[in-house]
């Protein structure tokens, strides 16, 4: 049995509805993450049972056939075996464990329950863990279902302080560029644009010297 088991493990996998026929349909019941206690669950696939999907889809059978490398006829004759021996446990008052699925047993009028284990059958998201998050994130006390970190953000202090060395570094800068200039009415340093650097020439005097005929003879008197 802990074969057939094992196929019915397999389609529920890949299929949200698996048929045990005369027994009931093993349903897939998707949950999506949540935030619980502390920790993120991923999103799941659990199984539930529903007694009274009892025809055969022959989907069972032909995954058998699949898996033996036998027809589709003795596949079903084995399925009719697992079904009788299933029927005739529970009728003795049996608990059979069925895998990961659950556990079988019958209520007070004979028909088939199962307990489900709560296993998750949703194949991208099979065997992770919960993730436990930091004790800084807490929930709101509205109804708005939101989080907030608590206490000192660490990436908002980092992001401020950058910030603030980048505007230090910026004023930095400016100022050996020799942007702030001082304003001659308020004496007060203002951002302005420094004046071009104006070339200052002196005149250079060169001395003329007159021609010969310019110059008078002069004879002092005696």
């Amino acid at each position: 049995m802990e074969t057939f088991i094992s196929y019915i493990e397999e389609l529920v996998y890949l299929h949200d509805q698996v048929i045990i026929p005369g027994i009931g349909a093993l349903v897939g019941h998707h949950e999506s993450a949540k935030i619980k206690e502390g920790r993120i669950t991923p999103p799941l696939k659990k199984v539930l049972f529903n007694s009274q999907v009892r025809h055969d889809d022959g989907m069972l059978a032909i995954w058998i056939a699949q898996r033996e490398g036998i027809d589709t006829r003795k596949a079903r004759a084995r399925v009719a075996r697992l079904r009788d021996s299933l029927l005739e446990r529970l009728e003795q008052g049996e608990t059979i464990p069925f895998g990961t699925i659950g556990t079988f047993h019958a209520d007070r009028k004979g028909r088939p329950r199962l307990e489900p284990s709560g296993h998750n059958f949703l194949a991208d998201t099979a065997g992770m863990l919960p993730l436990v998050l930091p004790p800084t994130v807490t929930r709101r006390g509205d109804d708005t279902g939101e989080y907030i970190r608590a206490g000192s953000n660490v990436l908002a202090r980092l992001f401020k302080y950058g910030l603030s060395a980048a505007v230090i570094t910026g004023i930095i800068v400016i100022s050996q560029s020799k942007l702030f200039q001082p304003d001659p009415h308020t004496g007060q340093a203002s951002l302005q644009a420094a004046p071009p650097v104006q070339e200052r020439r002196t005149a250079e005097t060169v001395a003329i010297v007159s021609p010969h005929h310019d110059f008078i003879d002069y004879t002092p008197s005696l």
